[in-house]
């Protein structure tokens, strides 16, 4: 069974795993759909599922997240501009694939901002 399916025309759905503040729901309970109107996101399975909807121009941008913890995941960041405390202010979606669902989304207009570096990333510069 593939884990994303995506028309040009239409957009794209991956399965996944994802972030909602401190709560995070492992690989396959998370789906992530986008088209080039909205950005939809559920979680959960049968009728413990919860659905967030983002039409595209609530969509404050998209980007690569890299855990803090060296080959514990790296996943899809998603910032929004919804107001009020039911929504958290991003959204990481984890997905072995998640560059191939950064390049399509870009295909579908959402704006990409740079990706997260972690700690253990950087070069030191003491000499």
């Amino acid at each position: 069974m593939a884990d994303y399916k995506f028309d040009a025309d239409y957009g794209g759905s991956w399965i996944g795993g994802i972030r909602i503040g401190g709560f995070n729901a492992t690989y396959p309970f998370a789906t992530l759909t986008a088209t080039r109107e909205y950005i939809d996101l559920s979680v959960g399975i049968l009728f413990l599922k919860k659905n967030y909807h983002f039409p595209k121009g609530e969509v404050a941008g998209v980007s690569i997240y890299n855990s803090f913890m060296p080959f514990s995941g790296r996943g899809v960041k998603i910032r929004h501009l919804k107001p009020g405390w039911k929504y958290a202010t991003s959204y990481i979606f984890w997905n072995f694939n998640h560059r191939q669902v950064v390049t399509k989304l870009i295909s579908l207009g959402y704006k990409v901002e740079a990706e997260n570096k972690p700690w253990w990333a950087f070069k030191s510069t003491q000499k």
